[in-house]
């Protein structure tokens, strides 16, 4: 079991800018929170492709099958970095797997939203198409959080178990969170 160490000290003795600080602090999150974070970024990239397609008339389905793939692009790249900070080889089996799950839940995502569609008449005025594909969008956060976290990026517990055997313990250290206001005293 790993122990976590707390070691705060002030920004002025970390030598490191508070962007830095924050990007430390980010790291020492669990997956979850920062699968969020990456998915406010996917979001951005999905939205934004979605209204595009909308505005030409392509249709609430179809429109949400490309920028949900489109996303797929920016959520694997960041997610292999910085939330699960992956160390296996960049591609092969692994963008394998990723892109297994992300063609799943673009099934499962499609399927929800043309049911929201047709069934509930979420289409049609702006409201309703975006209502549909904000509900949509957090279904799909589910399920690529979990095929992300237990299929595609799943820890290593090889390794792990060596650290364990070898007497070395993983260790978190936070540096630099001290208010700038606690820091001057």
């Amino acid at each position: 079991m790993s122990r976590i160490t707390q070691n705060t000290i002030k920004n002025s003795e970390c030598g490191q800018s508070r962007f830095d600080c924050l990007l430390k602090w980010i790291d020492t999150w669990p997956k979850f929170p920062k699968f969020c974070l990456v998915g406010l970024s996917n979001s951005l990239v999905e939205s934004i492709l979605y209204a595009i397609l909308i505005k030409a008339g392509v249709s609430v389905t179809l429109a949400s099958a490309i920028s949900y793939s489109m996303m797929c692009v920016n959520s694997y790249f960041w997610n292999r970095r910085f939330t699960f900070k992956s160390t296996g080889r960049f591609g092969g089996s692994e963008l394998l797997k990723f892109s297994i799950v992300c063609l799943i839940t673009l099934c499962l995502g499609t399927s929800f939203i043309s049911i929201l569609a047709t069934s509930f008449h979420l289409q049609g005025s702006l409201v309703r198409d975006w209502a549909a594909k904000l509900l949509t969008m957090a279904f799909n956060n589910i399920t690529d959080f979990t095929g992300a976290r237990l299929w595609v990026f799943r820890p290593n517990h090889k390794k792990a178990k060596e650290l364990e055997i070898n007497g070395n313990e993983p260790q978190v250290i936070i540096t630099c969170l001290q208010p700038a206001s606690l820091a001057k005293r």
